[in-house]
């Protein structure tokens, strides 16, 4: 009886031991998967970022290219505006007046104004002041109307 206890101990150890195998078997390619699964995830989020990178480069591209076209309007616009060179070349304003008309010409805020010449807003809405009272103008709409109509 105890030989058979024995065998039969045995028996149901190498089951058991097979059966572990099996086990971990499984385990191991249920990891391999889920590793393959998680690096296919990331390649292809990978790519979607590079392709978004890429996507992005050449707006920032066709942007710089539209401010550009758009700098060098304004640019001509200001040669062509014959209000504006009158009111630059005369002698009302002064140099750092001008160089804010200038400005206020291309359609800058207070703020982008200030940015450009290193001085305060506070200083650019001053400036905007004195520049609107010396040639009798009420504010920027009616400054733009006066350059639009001549």
């Amino acid at each position: 009886m105890h030989i058979v206890d024995k065998a039969l101990t045995e028996k149901e150890q190498i089951i058991k031991e097979e059966s572990d195998i099996w086990k971990r078997t499984v385990v191991l390619i249920v990891l391999i998967v889920l590793s393959v699964l998680i690096a296919y995830y990331f390649f292809r989020k990978n790519k979607k970022i590079k392709k978004d990178r890429l996507r992005m480069k050449e707006e920032i591209e066709q942007m710089k290219e539209e401010l550009n076209q758009y700098s060098q309007n304004s640019s001509d616009e200001k040669i062509l505006n014959p209000e504006l060179d009158l009111l630059l070349n005369s002698n009302k304003l002064t140099d750092r007046q001008k160089d804010l008309l200038i400005l206020l010409a291309d359609g800058l805020s207070n703020k982008e104004i200030a940015e450009k010449l290193f001085i305060s807003e506070n200083t650019v809405k001053y400036h905007t002041k004195n520049i609107y009272n010396t040639l009798d103008i009420k504010d920027r709409k009616d400054f733009f109307k006066k350059l639009r109509n001549n």
